[in-house]
Formats: C-alpha cells, sequence, structure tokens
C-alpha cells in the first residue's frame, strides 16, 4: 500500500490517474476523497523475482539430495515451495495484513539465506569446510536476528547491527569459497608430479607430465606390466 498526500484534491486525482494509467477508483471517509488502485506490473515482476530464487534454491535443495545429504536437499526443496506460495500470496493480497506480510518478509529472508548455504555446499569440493560452517552459522544468525527485529518492532539498533554484521559474514564466506578452491586447485598439479599406474615388485608404470614417452594404443589395446619369460 502507498499513501500520497496531497493540499487539493485536483492534484490528488491527477497523480492518482497518471500512477494508475486511468486505472484509480475514487472513495470517500469522512467526506475527505481517495483513490486506490492496483499495480499489477510490480505484483508480476514480484512473484517472477520469487519464482526465480525459489527455483534456484530448489534445484540446488534436490542437487545435494542426489549426492547424499537428502535431509537438507529436500527441507530446501520444501522451504523454496512454502515460501513462493507465501511470497506470492502476499504480493497479490496486498500486504495489507501486518501479520501475513511479516511472515512473508521472514520467508524471504529464509530463502535467500537457504539459496546461498545450498549453492556453497553443491559447489563445497571437501576442502576449506571451516569456511562452509562460518557461512552458514553466519547465515542463521543473520536469518534469526533480522526475523527477531521484524517482528518486534521495539528491537534496538544494535540488534541491527548484529544482523547486518552476521549478513555480511555470511555473504562474504559464499563468494570466497569458489576463490580458495581455484587456488588450492591450482597448486596440485605443481604438487602431485606422477601417478603410479601399476607396480611388479620394484618396477612402476607411471603418469607423468614431465618426461617419458608418448605412446599411441591402437582401439581396443591396454597398457600391461608383465615379467619377461
Amino acid at each position: 500500500m502507498r499513501l500520497i498526500v496531497t493540499e487539493k484534491n485536483n492534484s490528488a486525482e491527477k497523480i492518482a490517474t497518471f500512477l494508475s494509467k486511468g486505472e484509480a477508483t475514487s472513495d470517500k471517509t469522512f467526506k475527505v476523497p481517495y483513490y486506490t488502485w492496483t499495480d499489477e506490473d510490480g505484483q508480476v515482476l514480484l512473484t517472477m523475482l520469487a519464482l526465480l530464487v525459489s527455483s534456484g534454491t530448489a534445484v540446488a535443495g534436490l542437487t545435494l539430495a542426489e549426492r547424499g545429504l537428502a535431509t537438507v536437499g529436500w527441507g530446501a526443496a520444501i522451504l523454496a515451495v512454502v515460501s513462493f506460495l507465501l511470497i506470492t500470496a502476499t504480493t497479490w493480497e496486498g500486504f495489507d495484513n501486518e501479520p501475513l506480510a511479516k511472515a512473508a518478509a521472514t520467508a524471504t529472508l529464509a530463502l535467500v539465506a537457504t539459496l546461498l548455504a545450498t549453492t556453497q555446499l553443491v559447489l563445497h569440493r571437501g576442502e576449506h569446510l571451516w569456511l562452509v560452517i562460518v557461512t552458514g552459522l553466519g547465515l542463521l544468525l543473520g536469518l534469526v536476528t533480522t526475523s527477531v527485529g521484524i517482528w518486534d518492532e521495539t528491537s534496538s539498533d544494535a540488534l541491527w547491527k548484529v544482523a547486518g554484521s552476521c549478513w555480511i559474514v555470511g555473504a562474504v564466506g559464499w563468494l570466497l569459497l569458489p576463490v580458495l578452491q581455484r587456488f588450492t586447485a591450482a597448486g596440485v598439479p605443481a604438487a602431485v608430479g606422477t601417478r603410479v599406474l601399476a607396480s611388479l615388485e620394484d618396477v612402476e608404470l607411471v603418469a607423468t607430465r614431465t618426461g617419458g614417452i608418448e605412446v599411441h594404443l591402437e582401439a581396443g589395446e591396454r597398457l600391461a606390466l608383465r615379467r619377461r619369460p
């Protein structure tokens, strides 16, 4: 809901007509005229944005479920569906119901936090687990503190500062993991020079990036290591 106050009624009528593209309807309360209209373009845009974020969260959750993290994956997918339905219902209801609007705001924050957490788990390759834990804790604390601030209108500025700091920690951790993994992966070839393919007593057949000989095999042929008769 948007409230525009004007000194003269004709000014209010012109503004309402312009903003609503001629679809505003007039009414009166205590002989004071007011104009109402629906902003369907904004509602459609917000619905599409909620669908985009929810879809990304659901896909990331299903990917985790396929990798063995069934509880986390399916939990994220279910949360994405529920959050989308709640946000969409509140959007088309017009945010006039305050408890429903607060619930939608909480669901939006939960959806964003889940999206960041699940996509980070999808990208995680086993290293820097500490960063995944720090990111998850930051997002969780950010969600909790922000939700408390939304529902408790008497919350202090300190709470919002803590909430903002937690969200920053979660966002930085999410951005930092791919960078650290890239640098770690870049150092692997230099540290691992050879790979043992087979061995016979004190003789080894190894694959290496430096030296050695280049072998060309025909279709169906394989390398074999055997003792000379």
